[in-house]
């Protein structure tokens, strides 16, 4: 008959391998402490995996609704191919839409003529009706006769006057010859809003790349047109280290406050003992006339002492500094050592070491499992050690790289890549790339493919001017 703790093992190797993870270092004879950090580590994984499909279906259900698509028998728990095939849908339906509203258009000359004017002006319209009603019309025409009159733009000729060259107006004032004088008018500046709109991602980007480079961090590869959810996803990921660097460093200042506190909590009780005066006080004491005043109280507290007592005292030191690092790596792993005797002995000490590293060898074992959670495959690695590093793993046969998002690896903010820019596939254990006829080919290390090319552990491959790091499974 089988233990409990066998039958735990069995249960987290079937549920592992149901989620489709693979668990590294896993005892023989795991302790109850060990089974429960890595179940736990295990439904985080899986849980972080289906927490992601919900978060798909949310934003595709926010999209229908947008353009009110109605979504039938959407499932609670959807599967990655059940959303692949409803986004596909989804955004097939949205263009059927406005390719039908631009044939509309044409059959309605009054909504051509201001679909017309808007483009002129940079105004992008949204949520055109399919039939729009002359209401509807009014103030849309309202609308931009507003925006160009803010920009000073020209009125849009009355389609029943006869047309007029705006850049040569006669002026009845001036006379020569009693002829009429040409006077040329100049034309308004067009505005451009989308001109407008790229330069003010560019800004922001130049910020992003000037306050990585401050903090002495990597961006990464920067498009060459960047879209506004680029820069958005970028700035966050730069705000999430800055902000673990800022938390590091406040955990830094309250150890130093704490430490300091102590040090100055021992010499006055020192100083006291003693009838030492270290008078006058400053109210901000600096490490330096910290470091002065311990000097003056240990000379005159220990100015008679013998070798004995000085060596009992150096130990009693030494005790302390060990207890405060015990203490140090016990607060740093987020775990606890139990009670401390008032004057712990060199015995208590080593007990103490010995289980803070019993317990920092456990932690590193979970990481171990957590880095596990994940399926042992492959991977393309795209911008490696920069701050978009972003781990797509193989974990199909045959995949697709390209910038639709039918493909399971798809590539954004890049035009250069095509719909469907390459293949990859695995036989008997080996990675193949092939080129599916894109524009600008595909290339490993630097030079372009021809025909089907094997991929190695640590090759480059690049699509458009997007670079992967390949990677086989450890």
């Amino acid at each position: 008959m089988s233990s409990p703790v066998e039958e735990r093992r069995q249960a987290l190797l079937a549920l592992a391998a149901s989620a489709g993870i693979r668990l590294r270092n896993l005892p023989e004879h795991p302790s109850s402490a060990w089974l429960d950090r890595a179940e736990r580590r295990v439904k985080e994984a899986i849980a972080k995996r289906e927490a992601g499909l919900r978060e798909r279906r949310d934003a595709l259900i926010e999209r229908a609704a947008t353009a009110r698509i109605k979504l039938r028998n959407v499932p609670e728990q959807p599967s990655a191919a059940w959303l692949d095939k409803a986004e596909s849908r989804v955004e097939e339906i949205i263009k059927q839409r406005f390719a039908r509203r631009r044939a509309e258009a044409v059959d309605n000359p009054r909504l051509a003529s201001l679909m017309a004017r808007a483009r002129s002006l940079g105004v992008r319209l949204r949520k055109v009706p399919e039939s729009p009603s002359e209401r509807w019309l009014d103030r849309l025409e309202q609308k931009l006769t507003e925006i160009a009159r803010e920009r000073e733009e020209p009125a849009p000729p009355d389609p029943a006057a006869p047309e007029v060259d705006a850049t040569s107006v006669a002026d009845p004032r001036a006379t020569v010859d009693g002829l009429p004088a040409t006077v040329e008018v100049p034309q308004p500046a067009a505005v451009d809003l989308e001109a407008d709109e790229q330069r003010a991602i560019e800004e922001r980007v130049a910020e992003l790349i000037a306050r990585a480079e401050r903090a002495g961090l990597d961006l990464g590869r920067v498009p060459p047109n960047p879209t506004e959810d680029w820069v958005v996803s970028t700035a966050a990921a730069l705000e999430s280290v800055l902000e673990e660097r800022r938390e590091a460093r406040r955990a830094e200042r309250t150890r130093r406050t704490a430490r300091r506190r102590e040090r100055m909590k021992t010499l006055f009780a020192l100083a006291e003992q003693h009838d030492v005066r270290l008078d006058p006080i400053p109210a901000f004491p600096t490490e330096d006339w910290i470091g002065r005043a311990e000097l003056m109280v240990y000379e005159r507290a220990y100015a008679d002492e013998d070798e004995g007592s000085r060596r009992d005292r150096l130990q009693d030191q030494r005790r302390r500094e060990r207890l405060a690092a015990i203490l140090e790596r016990a607060e740093r792993g987020g775990f606890d050592i139990g009670s401390i005797p008032p004057d712990p002995d060199e015995e208590w000490l080593d007990e103490a070491e010995s289980r803070v590293a019993g317990r920092e060898e456990e932690a590193s074992e979970v990481l171990e499992a957590e880095s596990a959670a994940q399926p042992d495959v492959a991977r393309l690695v795209y911008e490696a050690d920069t701050l978009q590093e972003e781990v797509k793993p193989l974990d199909s046969d045959e995949m697709t790289i390209g910038r639709n998002r039918s493909n399971p690896i798809q590539v954004r903010n890049d035009a250069q890549v095509s719909r469907k820019h390459a293949r990859l596939w695995v036989v008997d254990g080996v990675w193949y790339v092939a080129d599916l006829g894109s524009t600008r080919g595909t290339q490993v290390n630097g030079a372009t493919i021809d025909g089907d090319q094997v991929l190695r552990d640590g090759d480059e491959l690049q699509v458009g001017e997007t670079r992967f790091l390949f990677q086989l499974p450890s």
